[in-house]
């Protein structure tokens, strides 16, 4: 089943954007507002104000987060898989009942 698209404008470091997406108008709006602060927060640290710079740093920034939190998730994934592995091995398999 296809999401239906959408279109949505949003605002971030003052300049508007319409941005095609089949997200809810929420998610959009917090994804938006998020890179709007983190390019402000970058901004304010005085590390550059040109908003071409700013995205591509923010860009960067999100990019490392989503990859640890990828690796983190693998991890807990694989963690699980050896848990349940163990307990299967512990506990008695159910023989078949007799009629």
């Amino acid at each position: 089943m296809t999401k239906e698209l959408k279109k949505y404008k949003v605002t971030i470091a003052g300049e508007s954007y319409f941005l095609v997406s089949d997200e809810t108008e929420e998610q959009v709006m917090r994804v938006a507002k998020h890179v709007n602060d983190q390019m402000r927060t970058i901004a304010q640290s005085g590390l550059s104000d040109d908003p071409q710079r700013l995205a591509v740093l923010v860009a960067l920034q999100s990019t490392s987060k989503m990859m640890e939190h990828g690796e983190l998730l693998k991890h807990h994934q694989e963690s699980t898989e050896r848990m349940i592995e163990l307990l299967s091995e512990q506990v008695p398999q159910e023989s078949p009942v007799a009629s």
